[in-house]
């Protein structure tokens, strides 16, 4: 029985969404590949009636010491590419940190050349790879979404990222593991996310990147973690306001005190995650707290603000402060990864302090921490 060639295209669009979800190139055991080898009339179908399966695709080029990773890549992602026809791309490409570079660099070439078709790319790359995406800072014009996450850390100076600078229908951009040196250029007409993890960031690019998002008039949620901020100028940092930010990740006290955000809903302050790196569990600055008690109270958002979750910050009387200019408060979260006993009485006053505002109201004042119900506090093994 013959089936028709639409129904085998259905199946093949069908077996994939709803099992395997982006297919992943060259693994034969995966659903296009086997119904391909059913007959010549199948695969004619999966290869070229099916652009939407090869649309939506990973590549991850694994270690070359071990199975599979010394395959033909380039050819395996050039027929991808073919076979997806004219439809926008929504890939992930993951480049093991130890794989032959060659390799990798030809698959990834095959890539960058359909830049025009990107919609939504995740790139796990290395200091090599890493260069070659900044050639198409001319070609990636519909791309909304995309991640920069570097494998190891950055041994090849690259002073700017031009990639996205003018893809202006870009919502989202996520970077993780760029070197100190590297600047940013954004395309900041509808940018909706930011992220930008670093181990350390020289404070020009610091400022720099600070200034490129206070033109971005729809950035509902930034996270800017930096270990180290280097070469810091004794005068302040240029305060910039983000009249639209709701959501705010921070680890520095240089970017934090750095802000005004009058909408602010969602404050959290704690390091970033790096795959190579420990930076999860640094201990912020002693000054941290203060820092954020100011930001509060420079920014006015005592009324949006509704949550605080903050992890190594150290603990000081500050907390009672910033309680005080955050009455609207309704869920405070500390997460240690080691209790110094110091904070035993600093947590004491604390809860004092919350015992003597909910129970009573100072004439002509607002009740401190009234609308508070979660208080969570974590120590970790």
């Amino acid at each position: 029985m013959n089936i028709p060639m639409e129904l085998i295209a259905k199946i093949a669009q069908a077996t994939k969404d709803a099992i395997e979800g982006p297919l992943k190139v060259g693994d034969t055991t995966k659903c296009p590949y086997t119904m391909a080898q059913v007959c010549c009339s199948w695969r004619n179908v999966v290869k070229v009636g099916c652009p939407e399966v090869w649309a939506n695709f990973s590549v991850h080029i694994p270690p070359a010491r071990t199975a599979g990773g010394c395959k033909a890549w380039d050819h395996l992602v050039k027929a991808a590419l073919q076979w997806s026809g004219s439809w926008l791309l929504l890939f992930d490409f993951v480049a093991a940190d130890d794989a032959v570079i060659s390799l990798c660099a030809i698959a990834f070439r095959c890539l960058l050349e359909e830049g025009h078709r990107w919609k939504s790319a995740a790139l796990s790359l290395s200091p090599q790879l890493l260069q070659m995406l900044n050639v198409l800072h001319l070609d990636c014009p519909i791309v909304l979404s995309s991640s920069v996450t570097m494998l190891q850390t950055n041994t090849i100076r690259l002073d700017t990222l031009q990639t996205f600078a003018y893809a202006y229908n870009t919502r989202s951009l996520s970077f993780a593991g760029l070197d100190s040196r590297t600047l940013i250029y954004l395309p900041s007409l509808n940018l909706v996310q930011f992220t930008d993890i670093r181990t350390q960031i020289r404070s020009t690019v610091h400022d720099a990147l600070l200034l490129s998002l206070q033109v971005a008039t729809r950035l509902s949620k930034v996270e800017m973690l930096y270990t180290h901020v280097m070469d810091m100028s004794p005068a302040l940092p240029p305060q910039v306001s983000w009249t639209s930010v709701t959501y705010f990740h921070a680890t520095h006290r240089q970017t934090l005190g750095a802000v005004v955000l009058c909408s602010l809903q969602v404050l959290v302050v704690k390091p970033g995650q790096i795959s190579w790196s420990n930076l999860h569990g640094t201990d912020l600055h002693i000054d941290t707290m203060a820092t954020i008690c100011s930001m509060i109270d420079c920014s006015r958002c005592d009324v949006s603000l509704e949550r605080v979750e903050l992890t190594n910050v150290p603990l000081t009387n500050r907390l009672v402060t910033m309680a005080r200019v955050a009455h609207n408060l309704k869920s405070l979260q500390l997460v240690y990864g080691f209790w110094w006993k110091e904070y035993n009485d600093v947590f004491t006053d604390f809860l004092m302090f919350l015992r003597e505002s909910l129970t009573t109201i100072s004439i002509g004042q607002v009740c401190n921490v009234q609308e508070l119900v979660e208080l969570k506090v974590v120590i970790e093994d």
